[in-house]
Order: structure tokens, then C-alpha cells, then sequence
């Protein structure tokens, strides 16, 4: 149905609204100035309208790679390890686990996607 650029063309989208968002966010930090609650709702809401895709298996690894991505992008712009700031970002011994979980299931749907749509 699409050509093998296609899945190319989405991962690297992907990381480059990783990358650019993670730069937005050390240089203005938005959630100074808004709850936490509002800011990982409007957060969930920005990286799902950046990462939309015609099917929703690339659409979901495109969000799980952006998301995880960012956070990486982050750590490395603050040069700092990671640690846990809040419950929702688990962190053992520097290594945060949702990043981890949201790089598998990228893969995994990339993968799928590949299977199903482009082979």
C-alpha cells in the first residue's frame, strides 16, 4: 500500500518533534506556569496531533517514539542523569522505565505495521 520510505519518513519525524519539543521545553519551561495536571493533558494532546498518522498502529509508534525521544533529547540538552521527579516517571538506577516501555512498544508497532501494510 505505501512505499518502504514511508515508515522512514515517519520515524524521523518523529524524532525531530522529539528533539524540537525537548529544546521548547528546557528553554521555556510551560509547566512553571500551568498544573501539572494541565500540562501533561495539553503535553498528551500536542505530541498526539504532531504524531497523527493514516493508520493508527504508525500513529501510535509515532507517538510512543516521539514521547520517549523527547525525554532522552531532554536528559541530554540538561545534562543531567534521569530521577524520578514525579510518580509518573519511574526512574531505576538512571534508567526511566516509561521511556524504555515506550521504545519497545514503538518498535513493536512499527514492526507490525510493517508486516501488515508495506511487505
Amino acid at each position: 500500500m505505501w512505499g518502504r520510505n514511508y515508515l522512514l519518513v515517519n520515524v524521523l519525524r518523529s524524532l525531530l518533534f522529539g528533539i524540537f519539543y525537548s529544546v521548547l521545553e528546557v528553554d521555556i519551561p510551560i509547566w512553571n506556569y500551568i498544573s501539572t495536571l494541565d500540562y501533561r493533558i495539553l503535553y498528551f494532546i500536542i505530541f498526539a496531533i504532531a504524531t497523527i498518522s493514516t493508520t493508527y498502529l504508525v500513529w501510535g509508534a509515532n507517538f510512543f517514539l516521539s514521547m520517549a525521544f523527547e525525554d532522552i533529547s531532554y536528559w541530554i540538552i540538561k545534562n543531567q542523569l534521569p530521577f524520578s521527579y514525579a510518580w509518573y516517571y519511574p526512574v531505576f538506577d538512571h534508567i526511566p522505565l516509561d521511556d524504555v516501555i515506550e521504545g519497545i512498544l514503538s518498535v513493536v508497532l512499527y514492526a507490525y505495521a510493517y508486516n501488515e501494510y508495506i511487505r
